[in-house]
């Protein structure tokens, strides 16, 4: 491959040629001398493309370098993207469950709360009737004690009653049977 400066040595050596057909020998020295200076010129130009075509050759195995380990962290990338992409899939998963444990959870501490509610009604309205029935047995034991106590009253009275008839027969009949003086 022919760079820029190449062509100009090619040219430069052409046109020397047909001067050098002009020239006489004096100007040979100076044609000499001038080929020399054209030999250094081009071997510095060679230099200098020898090192651009090493700093080439070390730009492009970077380069490959840089794509290796490009595509090696593209491939880690990828592994970790679908390792998270599962992750998270487990993760929906365990999510989806515990939801269904919480409504699940929820639906029976309901049902038990409506369970215990029922059976706090039922126990209130259990006390309430037994309250009723103890107020209204109190009552009856109340009358029942009034009752008695009439009866005992008049239980003693007619205790007395008797008492005072028996010994009022008694004196009729002691006075019945003790000779009259």
């Amino acid at each position: 491959m022919l760079g820029q400066k190449d062509i100009e040595i090619g040219e430069k050596n052409a046109t020397f040629k047909s001067n050098l057909d002009k020239i006489g020998i004096g100007d040979l020295r100076k044609a000499n001398e001038e080929i020399l200076k054209l030999k250094d010129e081009a071997q510095a130009y060679k230099d200098h493309m020898l090192q651009y075509k090493e700093i080439a050759q070390v730009n492009e195995v970077s380069l490959k370098q840089m794509e290796s380990a490009h595509e090696r962290f593209k491939a880690e990338a990828d592994k970790l993207k679908k390792s998270l992409e599962a992750e998270i899939l487990s993760l929906r998963s365990m999510v989806s469950e515990l939801e269904s444990d919480v409504l699940l959870k929820t639906t029976e501490a309901a049902a038990a709360v409506a369970e215990k509610e029922e059976a706090l009604s039922s126990a209130l309205a259990e006390i309430k009737r037994l309250n009723e029935d103890n107020s209204g047995k109190i009552a009856q034991m109340v009358a029942l004690e009034v009752q008695m106590s009439s009866l005992k009253e008049d239980l003693e009275e007619q205790q007395r009653w008797r008492t005072a008839q028996n010994n009022y027969q008694r004196q009729v009949y002691l006075q019945h049977l003790s000779p009259k003086s």
